[in-house]
């Protein structure tokens, strides 16, 4: 049968019969042997098809011309306008979409249609951009999941500002090795924000006020970030909590008195503007006065300057005993906790609360090592 006589056959076949016929058009259309009056002739016989009443008909021609390239744009175009178990292959297959109209889709679409095209082959900067602007959750969980999508550093920000709260969207991005280390501190930021409304920590039990408890977790996690980072990445989160106003002193106390000397001494530098061997080369004499200017150089408030400086002392003193990292924390607190009264530091309320915490949370830790190394034993 030739294509004539295929189309003038289907003008009256069953619903099975014109979508046999829709499948022989599309093969013969995706046809290298065609000649230009043959290939004109199945055009016009897809295009026709085109208005068949029934959608399983035209979703016969998206699903074998998805594939296709050089399909005509009103080809195309037809296509994706219309329902979606006929767009869908379209727009997630097709490589003659322009970037734009795809854009266009996504800012004015449904969620299905988002969907289809966050799980495209490749996708480019700004269609990542759009989709993590306006696409819906679904799409940009689909999007951060396609491992061939070029996606920014601020896209990631965007859907984390967005819905970064959201468990499914948490895993996928912590599964990603190329999550940098800003995005990964804005992604635990979200998702201790979220705790806010937990009823264990609005609950009764709990002597301090949810956002007191939020922002000790995100601190906590924060250090954790630090301990894992290289060089490269620690200096991206510094600047990124410089720049967010997060470098507080409270932070700055925790990594003192848990003895992470990398964020101390690169997020001094970054609020000296002094070289981290400078920082270095100070600091190895941390009771002297040039260690109270440096911390007042880097406008910490002069009450947390004294517990600073004297966590700083004691791990000094602590560094040559044989003991394990944690154990030597405990010590740094504990005495830290006893000298309180004799530092004379004014409003201590906050400072000692968290030396309090830090206090269990060294604690514990210390002892799970122990316990974990008598097992292993």
């Amino acid at each position: 049968m030739d294509i004539e006589q295929l189309l003038q056959w289907a003008r009256g076949a069953t619903v099975e019969g014109r979508i046999e016929a829709a499948r022989i058009l599309s093969r013969a259309y995706k046809s290298e042997s065609l000649s230009f009056d043959a290939y004109e002739t199945v055009l016009a016989g897809l295009t026709y098809l085109l208005e068949d009443p029934c959608v399983a008909v035209r979703e016969e021609i998206a699903l074998a011309l998805s594939e296709a390239s050089g399909v005509p744009r009103f080809l195309l175009g037809a296509l994706i306008q219309d329902v979606d178990c006929v767009a869908l292959p379209i727009l997630s297959t097709s490589k003659d979409l322009y970037e734009a109209e795809l854009i266009d889709i996504v800012a004015s679409g449904g969620r299905d249609r988002s969907v289809a095209i966050a799980a495209r082959a490749e996708i480019e900067v700004g269609l990542a951009a759009a989709i993590a602007e306006v696409g819906c959750q679904d799409a940009c969980l689909v999007l951060i999941a396609n491992a061939r999508a070029a996606i920014t550093s601020h896209s990631f920000e965007r859907i984390i500002e967005r819905f970064g709260d959201s468990r499914s969207v948490q895993e996928v991005l912590n599964n990603r090795e190329d999550l940098a280390m800003p995005q990964r501190h804005m992604l635990i930021q979200r998702y201790t924000e979220s705790l806010q409304f937990h009823p264990l920590v609005n609950g009764d039990s709990v002597s301090r006020s949810s956002i007191e408890v939020v922002q000790d977790a995100q601190d906590k996690a924060t250090l954790s970030l630090a301990w894992n980072a290289d060089v490269h990445e620690l200096e991206a989160l510094i600047d990124h909590l410089v720049a967010r106003g997060q470098m507080n002193g409270l932070l700055l106390l925790r990594a003192a008195v848990c003895g992470c000397a990398p964020l101390f001494e690169g997020a001094l530098a970054r609020l000296t503007e002094l070289p981290v061997t400078r920082i270095a080369q100070i600091l190895e004499d941390p009771s002297s006065h040039a260690v109270k200017a440096l911390l007042l150089k880097a406008c910490l408030p002069e009450r947390v300057c004294g517990l600073l400086q004297r966590s700083l002392e004691l791990w000094q003193e602590v560094s040559c005993l044989v003991m394990d990292h944690w154990e030597k924390t405990r010590v740094v607190v504990t005495e830290l906790l006893e000298e309180q009264r004799d530092l004379l530091i004014p409003e201590l309320g906050d400072l000692q609360d968290l030396l309090l915490r830090l206090a269990t949370e060294t604690s514990r830790e210390s002892a799970k090592r122990k316990v974990a190394d008598l097992l292993a034993a």
